[in-house]
């Protein structure tokens, strides 16, 4: 993988929207539905058609498993297909950017082939964020994020780089 050298310019774009410009206008919070919801939000996310068809590198691929996170945070292991949430990093922004992890690096490691050298949080993973936030939450959510990320400087590819097979 590439230097992540944007991480913090789009950990700091990312909760300047939704902690400040979208607070509370996007699907309630998944800590009050405990961990069976959170699985519920993944299983129903992956399983949405609107995801298939635009991210179809998924379509045949198990829904990630989710476990709870004794560590701060929230983590994406997309070699492994796992995510996991710590009690308190649940809310569904969160959900989107750690499961747009997983579909990032179903894109570019698709049938084991290697795309290019991506940054975790490079610029085509902030496509892929977007245009997955644009599915769950909107449009609306996905230009003001997107709005968020222009202000922070965070580059944003204006195509996904998949996979070639050799």
């Amino acid at each position: 993988m590439a230097r992540d050298s944007q991480r913090t310019k789009l950990y700091r774009a990312e909760r300047a929207f939704w902690n400040n410009h979208a607070a509370g206008q996007y699907t309630p919070d998944f800590n009050k539905g405990g961990f069976h919801e959170l699985v519920h939000q993944v299983e129903s996310i992956w399983a949405d058609a609107a995801v298939k068809k635009a991210f179809p590198e998924i379509a045949t691929r198990p829904v990630p498993n989710v476990k709870t996170n004794k560590r701060r945070g929230a983590h994406a292991a997309p070699y492994f297909n796992e995510l996991a949430f710590s009690q308190g990093t649940c809310q569904p922004w969160v959900v989107i950017h750690e499961l747009a992890h997983i579909i990032h690096y179903r894109i570019v490691f698709a049938d084991g082939q290697h795309a290019t050298d991506q940054a975790d949080h490079g610029p085509e993973y902030a496509a892929v964020y977007l245009r997955l936030t644009e599915i769950c939450f909107g449009f609306e959510a996905r230009e003001g994020l997107a709005a968020s990320f222009r202000k922070g400087r965070v580059k944003i590819a204006p195509k996904v780089v998949r996979a070639r097979k050799i």
